[in-house]
């Protein structure tokens, strides 16, 4: 029972934060940042502090049968007063009205201008059926639980998600969350067969978008599809639907960021990614979006400081190594890499060594390299470690283990790498230009604009520095 109303609640306040966010004059605190305060002893004040907010919404369940009793309040943060506060006994089928009046009695109680005409309405795209709406919250808790449940809790994820399609097949919310389970998937376990989940994840995302044309979810699930299929032109046309929808979903932001820092555009992500931060500051996918653009556009003591704040990031220690070479600090950079996660698998300590002396000293840089080709010609070093640790050295010798940008690279996020500042030689080979090719880069930027690191020289040609 106390776990039934946990995740009720849980979804009675996502929905509140969703319609809270989607009117105008409000700046609220989103999802995840919210909960993470749900059960520590922070006190109203420390709460607000870290969410940069005003006033702070509380609330409780009890749940009884068929019957629900909500308590809501809002409270100034400053004096501790009640602003605004409510208590409901219904039915559960009634409870997305009492969504919907709890979110609009805070609108009203901020001085919002509203009307009756302005009253939210969290039905939309939502089922009838309270069975189907149960599952699909529990399947919502621990979809949003990714980064710390991983792979074991998105396949549990995915079974709520289909008992809720079981209770109601034209649940447009639960089929968006299938779609979006069965592309994730395969970013935590990298031996899945990614075309097959990508297929499962469209099927389900286009029966979304039947439903409810404007799910953001749904198109956000094709759009990263895209994006790992390479066909970039496509993925940034469905992001560029979904902001045309409007809302403010983290998750998408966060897609959508991956993209634009493959592609090389940094600068222009900043802003968003900056603006999204300071209302879900505890989001770490946010996070690493974050500090990723920061790394790469020259501001590694600000990517360090968010860094700083990751918990569960798999890879907040390889990044952090990043930023540290960037400022010059060796030492640091060294402990980190020494058995670092990085994106395409786990460096050893005896060639995180041999990395961080290169870098620190130059001459070296041609030897080490050598040493990094041979070991994976040996099978002494994965293919792809070796690989990635060679665009860490900015070598191009990576070329020469014949990496097939799309075939070879399992996980497209190590595409980024060849942004890293110093990997000028790279990025000025040859090789680079066929190989951002491969990736259909190249006739993005030819039609969208290029990124902040490359040019062109003429029609048919272009440098990357």
């Amino acid at each position: 029972e106390g776990k039934t109303q946990s995740y009720l609640g849980d979804g009675i306040a996502e929905e509140v934060i969703n319609l809270l966010t989607s009117m105008d004059g409000l700046e609220v605190a989103a999802r995840t940042s919210s909960f993470a305060f749900r059960d520590e002893p922070a006190t109203l004040t420390e709460i607000a502090s870290r969410l940069r907010v005003g006033t702070i919404v509380e609330g409780s369940i009890r749940f009884s049968g068929e019957r629900i009793r909500v308590t809501a309040q809002l409270i100034d943060a400053r004096t501790g007063y009640h602003i605004w506060s409510q208590n409901y006994d219904r039915s559960f089928d009634e409870v997305f009205a009492v969504q919907d009046d709890i979110a609009f009695n805070i609108a009203e109680s901020l001085k919002l201008a509203l009307d009756e005409s302005h009253r939210p309405d969290s039905r939309k795209s939502m089922t009838a059926d309270m069975e189907a709406f149960k599952f699909y919250l529990k399947g919502r808790d621990l979809l949003n639980s990714r980064i710390q449940l991983r792979t074991a809790g998105l396949y549990e994820a995915l079974d709520y998600f289909n008992e809720a399609i079981a209770q109601d097949p034209k649940f447009a919310r639960a089929h968006a969350g299938v779609a979006s389970v069965n592309w994730l998937l395969t970013s935590y376990d990298h031996s899945l067969d990614r075309d097959t989940y990508y297929e499962r994840a469209e099927a389900s995302a286009k029966f979304a978008l039947e439903i409810d044309p404007d799910s953001t979810e749904a198109l956000g699930a094709l759009a990263s599809i895209a994006s790992k299929r390479n066909e970039v032109e496509k993925a940034a046309n469905l992001f560029d639907q979904i902001r045309a929808i409007g809302g403010s979903n983290s998750d998408v932001l966060s897609w959508e960021a991956t993209l634009h820092i493959r592609l090389g555009y940094f600068e222009e992500m900043i802003t968003s990614l900056t603006r999204m931060y300071a209302r879900d500051p505890l989001n770490e996918h946010i996070a690493w979006a974050l500090a990723d653009v920061l790394i790469y556009s020259g501001q590694p003591e600000r990517a360090i400081e968010v860094l700083a704040e990751i918990q569960y990031f798999t890879h907040r220690d390889y990044y952090l190594a990043l930023a540290s070479i960037y400022t010059g600090d060796y030492e640091t950079a060294r402990g980190l890499l020494r058995d670092v996660q990085m994106r395409s698998g786990q460096l050893p300590a005896a060639y995180a060594d041999l990395l961080v002396d290169a870098l620190e000293d130059p001459v070296r840089k041609e030897e080490v390299a050598g040493i990094f080709v041979s070991a994976s010609e040996n099978n002494e070093l994965e293919k792809l470690v070796s690989f990635e640790s060679l665009l860490m050295l900015g070598s191009s010798r990576a070329f020469d283990l014949g990496i097939d940008p799309v075939n070879d690279v399992k996980n497209t996020q190590v595409h980024a790498q060849i942004w890293i500042n110093w990997a000028v030689e790279f990025r000025q080979d040859p090789r680079f230009k066929d190989w951002v090719g491969q990736l259909g880069f190249v006739e993005f930027w030819r039609e969208f604009g290029w990124p902040d690191r490359c040019r062109p020289t003429g029609l048919d040609d272009f440098e990357c520095i």
